[in-house]
């Protein structure tokens, strides 16, 4: 006990995933309000390192799918136990309007990073776009 302020330094140890929505040019109308993100293939589950602070997904953990946060029309979060998913997989799922559209990919959700995935929708859910990675930040 002291009557000094003790000084103490944060960091984000989580990933931080924002899914954002595009309309493609063949896609007709608005994007619904009620539409629902999924990441998939993803641990949901971390083993923390109380010495270091580190967090990692648990090698004994199962898949999942992670339901993200609506932040607007277009615009979804998740926080993400940092990760490597390095084979081609499915990666994410919008469900919208009685549709559901997959894409796949590879991604390593970094700790302490803001991860953008941006998708372009398309009236065919075969043809549809994903850039993975455009946006990589540090997460504030």
């Amino acid at each position: 006990a002291a009557n000094d302020p003790v000084a103490m330094q944060f960091a984000h140890k989580m990933s931080n995933v924002i899914v954002k929505l595009e309309k493609g040019e063949n896609f007709e109308g608005d994007i619904p309000a009620d539409a629902e993100v999924y990441l998939l293939s993803t641990v949901p589950h971390a083993v923390i390192d109380l010495s270091t602070g580190d967090a990692a997904k648990d090698s004994y953990g199962e898949q999942a799918a992670i339901r993200c946060r609506q932040v607007s029309n277009t615009q979804y979060q998740a926080i993400v136990v940092p990760q490597n998913l390095t084979s081609h997989r499915p990666l994410v799922e919008v469900n919208m309007d009685d549709v559901s559209y997959l894409m796949e990919g590879k991604i390593t959700y970094r700790p302490g990073m803001r991860h953008t995935i941006t998708i372009t929708l398309d009236q065919n859910p075969e043809q549809i776009k994903i850039d993975i990675g455009g946006k990589v930040e540090g997460w504030n």
